[in-house]
């Protein structure tokens, strides 16, 4: 019995992360943390970022537009004092407002927007975007 409940929850579980065919994969930009915008919209964190390695930190960029004419600005700070085992911080921006933020997986390829732009998928978690 409680193997059939944990494969049904296991599949439920797989259900709600599995990729939606209405997802856009992200495609993200580098952008120094040096660069006016990156600063911008890492204003608290930027202080205190470290590099990772060889590497300044950096923020990975992402910007999607909408026929609405509304936009969205997906943001993950790269940095070693801020970053875990396989997460970073996450923010996203519509206009100039945050709108959301998390940590999210450290694999940027896993990362897609719903068609409706209220859901990020980062790996295996949901972010709502709390897009207006």
């Amino acid at each position: 019995m409680k193997r059939a409940f944990a494969a049904a929850a296991f599949a439920s579980a797989l259900s709600a992360i599995a990729p939606a065919a209405a997802e856009t994969i992200l495609k993200y930009e580098v952008v120094p943390l040096s660069r006016a915008d990156a600063r911008r919209m890492w204003t608290k964190e930027a202080p205190d970022a470290t590099g990772i390695g060889d590497y300044a930190p950096w923020a990975m960029v992402a910007r999607v537009q909408y026929e609405d004419g509304q936009s969205l600005t997906i943001t993950q700070l790269w940095s070693n004092r801020h970053c875990g085992v396989s997460a970073c911080p996450f923010k996203v921006f519509q206009g100039d407002e945050l709108v959301a933020e998390d940590d999210a997986c450290s694999e940027p390829d896993h990362h897609a927007i719903s068609e409706d732009a209220r859901v990020i998928r980062a790996c295996s978690k949901l972010i709502r975007t709390n897009r207006k």
